[in-house]
């Protein structure tokens, strides 16, 4: 959305450095608007409005589904090994684990309750 703004602008102005300054002004202004507006802030919040979204996340990548998804990722790193991919095979490698791993991490580390 933001680069067909950008054409659009181009378009309509004569120069990139004309669309370029409207363009500037345009996300001053909403920056603006944004500050004098705390209400649409969520910091501090203590999270209450994204824990059923953390829960239901969490508990389906350590349940069955997340064990599967973390298997899918090291088969496809051992397919990428043997096409001669090393650094994307590696990087599966290391999402898979992760898939596993992250929300243990993130529950031990962390509480929704700050």
């Amino acid at each position: 959305m933001l680069k067909a703004l950008y054409y659009w602008l181009i378009s309509q102005t004569r120069s990139q450095s004309s669309a370029a300054a409207f363009a500037f002004a345009l996300a001053v202004i909403l920056t603006g608007l944004l500050a004098l507006s705390p209400d649409l802030a969520f910091a501090g919040t203590g999270g209450s409005e994204v824990a059923g979204w953390y829960a239901d996340i969490s508990n389906a990548l350590k349940g069955i589904w997340g064990k599967l998804i973390a298997m899918a990722f090291i088969g496809f790193s051992l397919v990428a090994f043997k096409e001669g991919a090393i650094i994307p095979a590696i990087f599966l490698i290391f999402v898979g684990l992760g898939v596993g791993i992250i929300p243990d991490i993130v529950d031990a580390r962390f509480t929704l309750t700050f």
